[in-house]
């Protein structure tokens, strides 16, 4: 996604060039300021399209993980999007991905008041943490678990995004979410303020 919007507006970009010099003698074009400034106004314009073009691509972009180092690589990319981030809230049914190098990284995220789990059900996992200082909202059972699994970014500020996972056979893909008019972001906010408000707090 994000390299076909490059090679769109990089394309968009020299077009408008080309157009330009198609116009007849490039030199004529600069010979007085109203062709100066058309000049530099059309590349400017280009410009920031290919900038904002380039900001939503990074804002929607899926990460793919294969292969038989699947579940490493994603381990340490949520290590990495937990430590990276601020406020966390994290939908989890069970914590699988989080070994004892993830576990630190979350505990740190505990003690300084960042993090927060939505989860099912109390496993070990979860009490280490909230012993630490998280805040876990146990909002189900057994028999009842979000089937949608997400991490919340820098909850509550205005550049906050989601980062949603899903699998497919061997594959695993995260999506980053950080358009605020995507509907994933509402629905991930929706879900952690229902879980929030009606399931039981962690003592």
């Amino acid at each position: 996604m994000l390299g076909k919007t490059i090679i769109a507006q990089t394309a968009s970009v020299l077009a408008l060039l080309v157009g330009i010099l198609l116009t007849g003698d490039p030199r004529k074009l600069f010979e007085n300021h109203l062709g100066v400034i058309f000049a530099i106004a059309a590349v400017i314009v280009a410009g920031i399209v290919f900038v904002v073009e380039v900001r939503e691509a990074l804002a929607n972009r899926v990460r793919k993980f294969s292969g038989r180092s699947r579940d490493e690589k994603v381990k340490a990319f949520m290590v990495k999007l937990v430590e990276g981030g601020g406020h966390c809230v994290m939908s989890s049914n069970d914590l699988s991905w989080v070994d004892s190098e993830a576990e630190k990284v979350l505990k740190a995220k505990a003690k300084a008041g960042s993090l927060e789990l939505l989860m099912p059900r109390e496993v070990a996992k979860s009490k280490r943490l909230a012993a630490a200082g998280a805040k876990v909202h146990y909002y189900g059972d057994e028999d009842f678990k979000f089937k949608s699994r997400f991490t919340i970014v820098n909850a509550g500020r205005s550049d906050s995004y989601v980062a949603i996972g899903h699998g497919a056979h061997e594959t695993h893909f995260i999506r980053i979410a950080g358009e605020k008019s995507d509907p994933a972001v509402s629905l991930a906010d929706d879900l952690r303020r229902l879980a929030e408000r009606h399931a039981k707090v962690s003592p």
